[in-house]
């Protein structure tokens, strides 16, 4: 999957996020990317849909994907950026990361998460279509 046209740098990932409209869903996905050599590749997507939010390690071989539980999750942009700023190295090492997640500049990927969290939910808000029927 192509990487999401709005585009957070942090120093050895970069976080990339676009609204998806698809037939019955809708929301906010975000991936968290590597950018090493000139090459993009997604290392841990989340799909902070309406109907059915779930996420992804390693999207693109691996593919383990996960329901998010509504109940218990609560918002999906919300509980997406809580695991961001409180579990992403774990999750990057669950996904086959390890050098990655080893890497981490923790600090600026915090400061940036203030960015991600902004532009998602102005996304989420703004960018919602919605149908009204004449009735």
């Amino acid at each position: 999957m192509k990487l999401g046209n709005t585009k957070i740098d942090a120093g050895n990932i970069t976080f990339a996020l676009q609204y998806r409209a698809l037939m019955p869903d809708q929301g906010v996905s975000l991936q968290v990317a590597s950018c090493a050599d000139g090459e993009e590749k997604e290392l841990l997507r989340f799909d902070c849909f309406d109907q059915r939010p779930h996420y992804h390690y390693d999207p693109e071989d691996k593919n383990l994907h996960y329901d998010m539980d509504q109940t218990t999750a609560g918002n999906a942009v919300g509980w997406t950026l809580t695991q961001l700023r409180t579990r992403l190295p774990e999750m990057l090492k669950k996904a086959g990361f390890e050098d990655i997640a080893s890497k981490l500049d923790c600090p600026l990927v915090l400061n940036k998460l203030d960015q991600v969290e902004e532009a998602a939910r102005y996304m989420a808000q703004k960018q919602r279509r919605t149908v009204t029927h004449n009735r």
